[in-house]
């Protein structure tokens, strides 16, 4: 198999980067799950986003007074493969019900830096925003796998936008529910190349640039399957 057919494979799908988890870390091992339904906001500033369809597994210790929270978890895109890795650390437990921190997604496709800050009930319920700047990797339109032809010239698109999301998240007995709204405001660099299959085909040449202006609304899941031991155990 050509190599340049092996990365397409790899990159098959990219999806829109969207952080499936709130600002305030639980203990232990979760799933946790996402779908959202995307919108345009115009004609023209379509830039290739698909959006999540995943399920993961994120790994957590919360924060306390004097000591940062941290989890990290990696999510597989439904009929794609694109593996996304997440890592994200708290501050140190303040009073108030207040939680904030940051974090990064990394995944072949895609990156995102990320802030979380977040009001939340005892119970862990409230409302928090994400605050993200994605930078996806240069990509064929559509992310196709092969072009129509094989003389060229190919598009491809590169876009970098700001990515906000604000959601509540409704505590459950074993995990929460995250309902989101979440938004892709930036530009895509337009490229093309004379022939993508050439056994050098250089760097593309700019040629233009199209708006990125997209809202997605979502629901992630959240399921914790162990938490650590705390004392004696009575039966």
């Amino acid at each position: 198999m050509k190599p340049a057919l092996i990365i397409a494979l790899l990159s098959l799908g990219a999806c829109a980067p969207i952080v499936t988890h709130g600002p305030q870390v639980s203990d232990g091992l979760q799933l946790n799950g996402t779908v959202g339904v995307p919108r345009e906001l115009c004609d023209s500033c379509h830039a290739d986003l698909i959006p999540q369809y995943g399920f993961g597994v994120r790994y957590g210790r919360k924060a306390e007074p004097g000591r940062f929270g941290i989890s990290s978890g990696l999510t597989l895109s439904l009929a794609m493969f694109n593996p996304e890795l997440d890592v994200y650390v708290e501050a140190p437990k303040p009073d108030g019900g207040w939680a904030y921190g940051g974090g990064v997604l990394a995944a072949m496709t895609h990156t995102m830096p990320y802030v979380q800050v977040g009001k939340l009930d005892p119970d862990g319920s409230g409302f928090y925003t994400t605050q993200g700047f994605a930078l996806l990797e240069d990509h064929a339109e559509g992310w196709n796998l092969m072009p129509e032809d094989d003389t060229g010239p190919y598009t491809h698109l590169e876009p970098r936008y700001w990515a906000p999301t604000v959601a509540y998240r409704q505590a459950t007995r074993r995990g929460a529910i995250h309902w989101y709204l979440s938004g892709a405001f930036g530009r895509a660099k337009e490229l093309h190349y004379p022939n993508e299959f050439a056994p050098n085909p250089g760097p593309g040449v700019e040629v233009g640039s199209r708006p990125v202006r997209v809202i997605m609304l979502g629901v992630a899941f959240e399921h914790t399957l162990s938490m650590p031991r705390v004392g004696p155990q009575y039966h």
